[in-house]
Parts: structure tokens; C-alpha cells; sequence
């Protein structure tokens, strides 16, 4: 059981009348836990005495659940966290770390339903829209723009022995923050924008943004997983473990040691799941356009109309022109980077296909991956690099054709 459904049974049993009573203090919310359900006959001979009184301080805690079903549950010894030797840390300092995303003038971008967020480390952070309709009309605004003898004052302040920690993504993380200052004015506050970027150490980090708010008006918060700061002892994540918790039935007679009303839920959701793959199985029979696992079958029509959209797309896309783009920003030096529109159309092409797809969820427990023309899946991968996933959808490009005939007003536009 994962700590999410521990939460999610607790909580259930909570809701459903358990008594229960924690004074055990290695119990924290900051800790994962999985539960294991045992029959009575694998209950440890020192603990067939121990006595049902709820004040002690012992690692155990007796349970009643709402169906009076009597469990005795042992609780892990969780070891104090150990502070990681970094005192005789002599190598290069974070922002020393990171100085290679200046150099290589990398930006990562964030997209929202309206607004695209653009981070060039080192450099500035811009948040624009392109309006699709009325062509190099851009509204922009500028969210921070890097100060490198400020932020050389900052880090002069700043403990890379002892960084800040926060809980990103349910872990607790040590990071590093970079502060870009003199954005463009807000109309709010009639101060200049500002945003604080989150550096985090991550293995397989890519340097693209895990997440963005805004944490007050015209003040933002980016968060940033990288490789780069991993070399550093401070700013190495501690590994997260699942705990066990086991709890016995005191019923000699249960058959099966989990609660009646787990086992219950258990069931509905194995039929649920049950139901739907075999509903998705259904709809997918009819068409032979749909193949999650392996290239599309049947989509060498679709396949040429893209090409031709593509070369369409070429022909008509105007060169850049800086001067053409409405700003409503503070005068800055603009980056001389240009866009490759032979790759940006080359990934277009990809993701239309499905080959590429595209990932959400943020820092929540579930994660979203949508494969255009193919599914959409939700999932979770925990610490030990396992992965729960739920299939929210199959395309089938029969039933979308059905559809759009039952709903002419959603057809798109030529």
C-alpha cells in the first residue's frame, strides 16, 4: 500500500469511528508509511502479552476500527536524521555550480493555458502571449531580470553548508535561490516585478521549470530541478523510505487479516478499474488507427496532410522583426538567440504524431501524460522507481469522428 492510500485509509477509518490514540512521537506527517495487515497466528510472541492500555509510549498502538475489529500495530523506529558531513566541502560554491546555465545561455520555458513563461538563466524572465490572430502582436511582460553584483551580494549572506529546505514534490529539499529583480512595473503595487528562482538538486534534471506561482502581487516563485547542484554535499536530497507499520488482528477467527471495509473498497476499486479497461478494449476494437505501444497503423493519410501543413506553415511564417512586437515592458537588451522554425515545427510534426508527449501535474501526488492522437494517463513513480498508473483515455478516431457528426458547433474552424 502506498503512503498516499495509508492517508486516504486512515482518514476512511477516521471518518468511519476508529478510536485511536498517538502519543508515540516518531509518528510525523513529513514521514512515509505503508501499512501490512497480519493474521493473529503471525502476531511475535512478545507482543501476545502487551496490554491495551493507551497512555503508554511504546512503538505499538492498539486499533478498533468501525466493524470493532481489534488490530495491534507496531510502529518502525525511525532513526534521527543525520546531518550530512559537509564541513570539509572545499569545492566549487552553488552559483559557481549553476554558472554553466549563464555561460550556455539555456533557457526553460513554462507553459500555461494563456501565458508562456520564459526563464533565461542568467539573464532575465519574461511572461508573454502571442496573439495567434493578429500575427507579431506580442503582449509581454518582464517578471525579473538577473543582477550579477546583487546576487553577488546575496550569496555573501547565504550558507551553502546549511541551505534552506523546503517540501517540494512530498520530499524535503535543500535549494538555492536566485532572485531576479526590476521586472516590468506593476500596476498593482507601482514596484518592479521580481521572481525567485528555486534551484534543486535532481540526478536527471533537465534545468526546465518544475513549477511557477505567484506568491503576492507581481512576486513569483519558480522552481528549477537540476543536475548541476549535485555535486554539492548540502544540497543532496536525503532518500525518502516507506516505513512499515504491522498491524495484527486480535480475532483468531478473522479470515482475512484487513479491515472489512478495506477490503470492500479494495474490491470496488479493482472493478471499477476492471469495468473501464474492458469498456476502453471496446471502443478500441473498431479502429485500427490506435496503438499505444507502437507506431500508428493506419496514418499515412494524416501523415501527408501534416507534411503539407508544415510546408504551408514554412512558406508563410515571416522573419523576425524585434521592432513589430507591442512591449509593455521596461527598455532591455533583447537576447540574440532566434527561433529554429524547421525544429519547432519538426517537434510540432512529433507531437501531433503522438511520438512526443506531453507532461503536467506539477508538484501534486499524480502526475499527467497526454499523447496526442493515442491516451492520456495519470501516474505516480515513488522512491523506489515504481509506477502507479491509471488510464484516463484511449483515442479512437472513429468515435471522435461520431462525435464531431453529434456536435457540428465543436468542429474547427479553416
Amino acid at each position: 500500500m502506498s503512503s498516499m492510500e495509508v492517508t486516504k485509509y486512515l482518514f476512511l477509518l477516521l471518518q468511519q469511528g476508529i478510536q485511536l490514540c498517538l502519543t508515540y512521537k516518531t509518528v510525523d506527517e513529513s514521514v512515509l508509511f505503508r501499512i501490512d495487515w497480519k493474521g493473529k497466528s503471525a502476531t511475535p510472541k512478545y507482543l501476545v502479552d502487551v496490554k491495551d492500555d493507551w497512555l503508554t509510549n511504546q512503538p505499538y498502538l492498539h486499533v478498533t476500527s468501525g466493524n470493532d475489529e481489534k488490530y495491534l500495530c507496531t510502529l518502525p523506529i525511525i532513526p534521527t536524521e543525520s546531518k550530512q558531513s559537509v564541513h570539509s566541502y572545499v569545492g566549487p560554491s552553488p552559483a559557481e555550480l549553476i554558472q554553466s546555465l549563464y555561460d550556455n545561455r539555456v533557457c526553460s520555458y513554462w507553459l500555461d493555458v494563456y501565458w508562456t513563461y520564459e526563464l533565461c538563466h542568467g539573464r532575465y524572465i519574461m511572461q508573454y502571449h502571442d496573439n495567434r490572430e493578429q500575427r507579431n502582436i506580442r503582449s509581454e511582460y518582464y517578471l525579473g531580470n538577473y543582477g550579477r553584483e546583487q546576487s553577488r551580494l546575496d550569496d555573501k549572506n547565504f550558507d551553502q553548508m546549511n541551505p534552506p529546505k523546503r517540501k517540494i514534490d512530498s520530499k524535503v529539499q535543500p535549494y538555492y535561490p536566485v532572485t531576479y529583480r526590476q521586472g516590468t512595473v506593476c500596476d498593482l503595487t507601482g514596484k518592479p516585478r521580481s521572481t525567485t528562482v528555486i534551484y534543486a538538486c535532481e540526478p536527471d534534471g533537465k534545468d526546465q521549470i518544475y513549477s511557477f506561482a505567484e506568491t503576492a502581487s507581481c512576486t513569483y516563485e519558480m522552481v528549477v530541478f537540476t543536475k548541476h547542484l549535485c555535486s554539492h554535499p548540502s544540497f543532496r536530497p536525503l532518500p525518502t523510505v516507506d516505513h512499515e507499520i504491522v498491524c495484527y488482528s486480535k480475532d483468531a477467527h478473522k479470515e482475512f487479516p484487513k479491515p472489512k471495509q478495506l477490503l470492500q473498497l479494495e474490491k470496488e476499486s479493482e472493478t471499477t478499474l476492471e469495468r473501464e479497461y474492458k469498456s476502453t478494449l471496446q471502443l478500441e476494437r473498431p479502429s485500427a488507427n490506435v496503438n499505444i505501444n507502437g507506431e500508428d497503423e493506419d496514418n499515412g493519410e494524416y501523415d501527408d496532410e501534416l507534411d503539407a501543413t508544415i510546408n504551408i506553415a514554412k512558406q508563410a511564417s515571416p522573419k523576425s522583426d524585434s521592432s513589430r512586437y507591442i512591449s509593455s515592458t521596461i527598455p532591455m537588451e533583447k537576447p540574440a538567440t532566434s527561433v529554429d522554425m524547421d525544429s519547432l515545427l519538426q517537434e510540432n510534426r512529433y507531437l501531433l504524431n503522438g511520438k512526443h508527449c506531453l507532461y503536467g501535474g506539477g508538484i501534486g501526488w499524480w502526475k499527467y501524460e497526454f499523447c496526442f492522437g493515442k491516451s492520456v494517463i495519470q501516474f505516480h513513480d515513488n522512491s523506489q522507481g515504481e509506477r502507479t498508473e491509471i488510464l484516463l483515455g484511449l483515442f479512437n478516431l472513429d468515435i471522435h469522428k461520431h462525435w464531431i457528426d453529434d456536435n457540428p458547433q465543436k468542429k474547427p474552424l479553416k
